[in-house]
């Protein structure tokens, strides 16, 4: 028999045996699963890992996390030994049926921008606004978040409308405490540049900057993927923050908000530091001295100021409300726009891939309307 169907002497005597036996299901393979795993976790551990998760899901934990890392977290803090892996707390909710978000897609797409590089902490933060909030007595919000480019740490501000003299007070004391940036990365909103009313005018947030030399980035028009570190952020604010709770008083929202930042950059600094990347947090920083006090309107300082622009088909490009040219050969190309504000020049770089070197297709003289002088810092 085991000649004819090419199988042992042991697999004919197995299901032999099984059919002699009376078995009822004797034709169906059984489970190869051990009788006892060594290495199985306690059940107890498991209710552990239960529990948290619902005290993390309530609305006292002002994160508004509660996946496998955050319960991680939770569980050291409480010195529970033997503390299992991230992976294996998320098999065991899996197992519960606790989890019900899909990984999210965070693969690239779309041409890379010749932006700032950012390697170490405060190299380059991005910086956006948040719209069309209302508290609960009608009363209008604005949110205005700052993200770090490498390290992820957070800030913010809610404030009832979004003057510049409000952005600058933000960055004032975010500056004293977390540190200067080399570059600050931004969309095109018109409390930012300026103004769209006047070509070649610098608003009070491109000259406060140029002041702490900071080169101020403006990212392509219309392009919000551009800014993607916080315009993740907000989203992350927005379903953490404003979802979670009804506010009645802006002073409620900002309270609220303080909570969550803090948590969320204790959060990213024990994920950094447990990845062993706590070298992301001991570069050199610079920061605003505190007596220092800006008179109003700011001059014009030494410095750079970039744009992020992509070529139309016939060669233009929008540049401080006016129309700048570039050769047409460059059409739908992005390019970096560079104003030097001492010698008054502008410059315009390109660069065949992501990791070549830039070229520069244009260079020409670029009077402003005043003369810059020395940087206050």
């Amino acid at each position: 028999m085991a000649r004819t169907l090419k199988r042992s002497r042991e697999w004919v005597y197995r299901w032999t045996g099984r059919y002699g036996r009376g078995e009822a299901l004797w034709y169906q393979d059984r489970s190869h699963r051990p009788h006892v795993i060594a290495r199985r976790v306690r059940a107890s551990f498991e209710r552990l890992v239960v529990r948290v998760h619902r005290k993390l899901k309530s609305k006292r934990n002002p994160l508004g996390f509660w996946g496998a890392e955050a319960i991680f977290n939770e569980l050291a803090d409480l010195s529970v030994r033997p503390l299992h892996s991230i992976r294996t707390i998320h098999r065991i909710l899996v197992r519960h049926k606790l989890l019900t978000r899909r990984r999210r897609d965070r693969s690239r797409t779309g041409p890379a921008l010749p932006g700032p590089t950012a390697r170490k902490q405060n190299d380059v933060h991005q910086i956006d606004f948040i719209v069309g909030h209302y508290l609960a007595a009608q009363h209008p919000v604005v949110i205005f978040n700052r993200k770090d480019g490498v390290t992820g740490l957070v800030a913010g501000t809610e404030q009832p409308d979004r003057r510049v003299q409000r952005v600058l007070v933000f960055l004032q004391r975010d500056w004293r405490r977390h540190g200067i940036p080399r570059f600050l990365q931004m969309d095109n909103d018109m409390s930012l540049t300026g103004g769209r009313m006047h070509p070649r005018t610098l608003g009070q947030l491109v000259r406060f900057c140029l002041a702490c030399r900071v080169v101020p980035v403006f990212t392509p028009e219309r392009r919000p993927a551009s800014n993607a570190a916080v315009e993740r952020y907000n989203g992350l604010w927005q379903e953490k923050v404003w979802q979670r709770y009804r506010f009645r008083t802006l002073w409620q929202l900002q309270e609220r908000s303080q909570a969550f930042q803090e948590a969320y950059n204790t959060y990213l600094r024990r994920k950094w530091i447990r990845q062993d990347k706590g070298a992301l947090f001991k570069t050199r920083v610079r920061y605003l001295p505190k007596p220092i006090r800006f008179r109003h309107p700011l001059p014009l300082c030494r410095g750079q100021i970039w744009f992020i622009r992509r070529i139309d088909e016939d060669g233009s490009i929008q540049v401080l409300n006016e129309t700048v040219w570039l050769p047409k050969r460059y059409a739908h190309e992005f390019v970096r726009v560079v104003i030097r504000t001492g010698v008054q020049t502008l410059s315009a770089y390109w660069r065949s891939s992501p990791k070549g070197r830039f070229k520069r297709i244009a260079h020409r003289t670029y009077k402003l309307r005043e003369k810059a002088r020395t940087p206050f810092l």
